[in-house]
């Protein structure tokens, strides 16, 4: 997820214009200490919404400032390169929530022998009425269960408060 805020270059003067100079860098602090607390109900959704996870996607999140011009700040909350990070944001197969939902898919019991602990393998029925086991198991996809989307929605208040709070600060040291 991106972060961003922008400043209006309104004002003219020299005053103006080293206020409006250091308002990106402010702007930086602000998304830093926001970002931070995007990350951290990340984490809290993560451990707490019960995906029956360890912590490795949680700890893998992380704050990246993104570059600070002349009327622009960004910021990014990523997480690590974990497989399991798209796949509980977004869901797969026909449950992906990112329209490139595929059909139904077969995988052969020799390609993923782990999947007999959870899944059974598919039964076709014969044209007797009889139905054959065949060593293919028929998967559909996951469910998506979003950690990060929620946590940027539910946090934006808190983030603007962070913003305020920083360039508020940031303006008291350079105004006399």
């Amino acid at each position: 997820m991106s972060l961003y805020a922008g400043v209006v270059a309104k004002y003219k003067g020299a005053r103006f214009t080293a206020i409006r100079a250091s308002i990106p860098e402010m702007m930086a602090d602000g998304l830093h200490d926001g970002g931070e607390i995007v990350r951290m109900r990340a984490m809290s959704n993560i451990l707490n919404e019960g995906h029956g996870l360890t912590g490795a996607l949680a700890e893998s999140l992380r704050y990246d400032p993104g570059r600070a011009t002349t009327n622009k700040a960004k910021g990014y909350v990523r997480t690590g390169a974990l497989p399991q990070a798209k796949t509980l944001e977004f869901g797969t197969g026909i449950y992906s929530t990112q329209g490139t939902g595929s059909a139904p898919w077969f995988v052969h019991e020799d390609m993923a022998p782990d999947l007999a602990l959870y899944f059974t393998k598919y039964s076709r029925q014969l044209p007797n009425g009889t139905f054959k086991q065949t060593p293919f198991y028929y998967l559909v996809g996951t469910q998506p269960h979003p950690y990060l989307k929620p946590a940027v929605y539910t946090t934006k208040d808190e983030v603007r408060d962070a913003m305020v709070t920083a360039v508020a600060k940031g303006l008291k040291e350079v105004l006399p």
